[in-house]
């Protein structure tokens, strides 16, 4: 005769063992899922403002009018840690366009002031006037043009947990995310 009972179910300790590996998983991928989240964000935004400085860029090829005017191009320019602007330069036909200082000035009409799309990333820093000035377009960056400036503009970008990403706009017109 056998007195052992069979017993059904599980032991406090195993129980112990398996809510402890639950435990572990899930305060890791909740962990995971809120840094996710910031870089996700960093990179939507980072997307946003390369797809705005490609947007001035192609009304300028296309020598797109605004408000009846043809205009001398079109501009980006830094305003605060959160917002930039895109700008239209002044109407073509009372002044010579080439002579003209492209930065973002009095004389120039804001389009829009863009806000970025997550408060968790905020612009480094400042960077530089980008301006397209048709037909070609040429590219200037803080008034220099492609015979004078060799760098860059950057704009960097960086969220709450410290990760950065940053547009660069070259004097030859390339737009690109590093």
């Amino acid at each position: 005769m056998n007195n052992f009972k069979r017993q059904k179910g599980f032991s406090l300790i195993e129980m112990v063992i398996v809510a402890s590996i639950i435990g572990m998983l899930a305060t890791t991928l909740i962990l995971n899922f809120r840094a996710g989240g910031r870089d996700t964000a960093l990179i939507q935004v980072t997307q946003q403002i390369a797809s705005d400085v490609r947007e001035a860029q192609s009304m300028a090829i296309s020598a797109k009018r605004y408000n009846g005017l043809t205009r001398c191009g079109y501009g980006v320019s830094f305003n605060d840690a959160r917002t930039y602007k895109i700008y239209v330069g002044p109407d073509s036909k009372s002044i010579v366009c080439k002579t003209e200082n492209r930065n973002f000035n009095t004389g120039d009409v804001v389009i829009e002031t863009v806000t970025l799309l997550d408060i968790q990333v905020e612009i480094t820093g400042t960077f530089p006037d980008i301006f397209f000035e048709p037909p070609n377009p040429d590219t200037y960056i803080d008034n220099e043009g492609l015979a004078t400036r060799a760098n860059p503009a950057e704009i960097v970008l960086t969220n709450t947990g410290g990760k950065t990403k940053k547009v660069l706009v070259y004097p030859s017109g390339l737009v690109e995310i590093e």
